[in-house]
């Protein structure tokens, strides 16, 4: 229930959507929509981290309207912005789906549809599996749905992140940062950047040339604790999405947002 004042709401209508968005869910139709599902799934979660990739074609699905009730699609236009399914558990309901990002009413509606039909089967706990992205999350909060963040690793030891050699490793990432920079237009400015983790320093000239190590003085320093450097260097987050985790002059966060961004990866536990 949520509370609002003095005035609380009943769960049932905190999900209940508004008319034109229940005209546009209706049951998942596997002979009509298994191309378009097949599309979203490739588009999203497909190049995101911690996606569950598909292997090979996708096979035509046959058959008529999903009548389990725990299959739907979000129509938008002449095409579908989203897929969501339910699966029941002794008390626990799993939610799974692809979406269109660029069309965040559609994962919006239809999480808030299967939590509704959650609520009908008394299911009182309900995950989502959905990928690690900002617009996921910027798309329930808008929505008003309520939820806590797991990050979930599939592969032993995800946990267990050792920065052994700091200047080594930021000597192998220099030609893909220097990559990364040139699509990103290059440098505006010359800047030494001082990297530090822990206890360990490393420092990269960024130019016209790329970014490469130096032993120069720096100019400004990014500093960051060794788990949360690693997710920078491994792509694995942006420095925004850190936050106060990270020290960065605020001029400087726009440059090294140039070469140190959040990459689509779905390779071993961190990418």
């Amino acid at each position: 229930p949520v509370r609002a004042g003095a005035v609380t709401i009943p769960v049932e209508e905190a999900l209940r959507l508004a008319p034109d968005e229940a005209e546009r869910i209706r049951p998942y139709h596997p002979a009509r929509d298994w191309r378009a599902r097949a599309r979203l799934e490739d588009l999203c979660p497909g190049t995101r981290v911690g996606a569950l990739r598909r292997r090979g074609t996708p096979r035509p699905e046959v058959g008529g309207p999903d009548q389990s009730g725990r299959r739907w699609v979000y129509e938008q236009g002449d095409s579908l912005a989203g897929y969501l399914q339910i699966h029941l558990d002794p008390g626990e309901g799993t939610l799974t789906g692809a979406f269109d990002l660029a069309r965040p009413n559609a994962l919006a509606a239809l999480v808030r549809h299967g939590l509704g039909e959650l609520l009908r089967c008394r299911i009182d706990r309900a995950v989502g599996r959905f990928p690690f992205d900002p617009a996921v999350e910027a798309a329930l909060v808008t929505a008003g749905v309520g939820y806590v963040l797991h990050e979930l690793f599939t592969a032993p030891a995800g946990n267990m992140l050792l920065l052994v050699d700091l200047p080594a490793l930021v000597e192998a990432a220099a030609p893909e940062w220097t990559r990364r920079l040139a699509e990103a237009g290059g440098a505006r400015d010359e800047l030494v950047l001082e990297l530090a983790a822990g206890e360990q320093e490393a420092r990269v000239a960024i130019g016209p040339d790329g970014v490469a190590p130096t032993r120069a003085p720096a100019d400004a320093r990014l500093a960051a604790p060794v788990r949360e450097m690693l997710l920078l260097i491994l792509g694995y987050r942006g420095p925004r999405e850190l936050g106060t985790t990270i020290e960065c002059p605020p001029d400087v966060l726009p440059t090294v947002e140039r070469f140190i961004r959040r990459v689509p990866t779905a390779t071993g536990p961190l990418g």
